[in-house]
């Protein structure tokens, strides 16, 4: 009898799904999470963003999945929810000097928000930033319009097509094009995916700067990273990123960059990636007054040896690899397990750890962590505790 029961409760739950299989899940989720990574601004006021562009994540991984499944409403209305999602984060964004905490409050408590298009009257109305990117941006903000539009005709279940009965029913279902919904369903995540990175835009331009490398030059660590071409290419179109461009958020951005002091391309990796590279070394002495206090620090350590590949600075915050690091062969510190050593209270020199050497330099309650390929001298390693204590007393 239970066995009855539970195959009757498996026939009510799925005889009416139809199952799909999205070969490109992988793509399109490995670019959003990148394309994610490289949007996190750094922006004062602006760190819920982090959450919206953390919870797209989860929607359109929702989405995809949903779909897989067979549940074709419930992935529609996942996509159409980020759009949602992010055109009430340029609400917040615009409303941050402005009784901002009172609208979290009001939207956390659940109380009445304007949807999509309700949303997008409101800011062309009320918002200068919202209006000027819109009618740069025209011809894409009327695509999103029309793929709102169309999300909800699933959403809302318009025409008997979007009934699981019809769509599980051996007659009607034949009359359903399942390879033409499936295409439109991945067109719009590839949308919605590229709608995540614009509607991001409003809150700084760096993504879109950072691709411009005399920006690139004239910058130094940011939480943001360059777009990629292919990312754009795909998911937006370089033709609307143009577009962006002739906004006056992005005018006056690259205006005020372009007088910042340019740097050398060793020196911004090393300010923005941690790489040292050691065969640009006198560009990057001929800038080190730029540096940050740990960036020179570390270059300073790499500069004592030629065997040292990488260098965890102040209980790892910072990370660095050096150009003597072998291609094939990945720092040490990616492993978590050296983070036993930063417990120790003195100092371990040439200390054979796998196929590597370490060295780590206990000062008060830091510890600096070296990762050599051969054993360094012990008057060199000498020399790097006395940087080492030059620098710790400014901390």
């Amino acid at each position: 009898m239970i066995k009855l029961n539970n195959e009757f409760v498996i026939f009510c739950e799925e005889n009416h799904l139809t199952k799909r299989n999205i070969e490109n899940k992988t793509e399109y989720l490995s670019d959003l999470k990148t394309a994610v990574t490289r949007s996190i601004s750094g922006r004062m006021g602006a760190e819920i963003s982090l959450n919206f562009l953390v919870e797209s994540e989860h929607m359109i991984a929702n989405a995809i999945k949903q779909y897989e499944l067979g549940y074709f409403d419930a992935a529609f209305y996942s996509l159409r929810s980020t759009l949602e999602l992010f055109m009430l984060l340029v609400f917040f964004i615009e409303h941050q000097d402005i009784e901002l905490t009172a609208h979290i409050k009001k939207w956390n408590k659940l109380e009445y928000m304007d949807t999509f298009s309700k949303m997008d009257k409101y800011l062309y109305k009320k918002s200068d930033l919202y209006i000027n990117i819109k009618d740069s941006m025209s011809e894409y903000f009327e695509t999103l319009a029309t793929l709102n539009n169309k999300l909800n005709k699933k959403v809302h279940k318009q025409s008997f097509f979007n009934f699981y009965a019809n769509r599980s029913h051996p007659i009607a279902s034949r009359k359903y094009d399942f390879d033409k919904e499936q295409l439109f369903f991945e067109e719009s995540v590839v949308k919605i995916i590229g709608a995540v990175i614009v509607f991001r835009l409003f809150i700084d331009p760096m993504p879109v700067l950072l691709m411009d490398k005399e920006i690139y030059l004239r910058t130094k660590d940011t939480m943001s990273g360059p777009l990629t071409e292919p990312f754009i290419d795909k998911y937006i179109g370089a033709d609307n990123i143009e577009a962006y461009k002739t906004c006056e958020m992005y005018q006056l951005h690259h205006e005020q960059f372009m007088q910042d002091q340019k740097f050398y391309e060793a020196v911004a990796d090393l300010m923005k990636f941690k790489i040292i590279d050691l065969e640009k070394k006198d560009e990057i002495e001929e800038q080190f007054s730029y540096l940050y206090d740990d960036d020179k620090l570390a270059f300073r350590i790499a500069c004592e040896s030629d065997k040292i590949f990488a260098i965890d600075v102040y209980n790892g915050i910072s990370k660095y690899t050096t150009s003597n690091i072998p291609k094939e062969k990945q720092p040490y510190y990616k492993n978590m397990e050296h983070q036993k050593y930063f417990k120790l209270e003195k100092d371990i020199l040439n200390n054979t750890f796998e196929d590597i050497v370490i060295s780590i330099f206990v000062i008060e309650n830091q510890r600096i962590f070296i990762e050599q390929g051969a054993e360094i001298d012990i008057e060199t390693l000498k020399r790097i505790r006395v940087i080492i204590g030059e620098y710790s007393k400014t901390k």
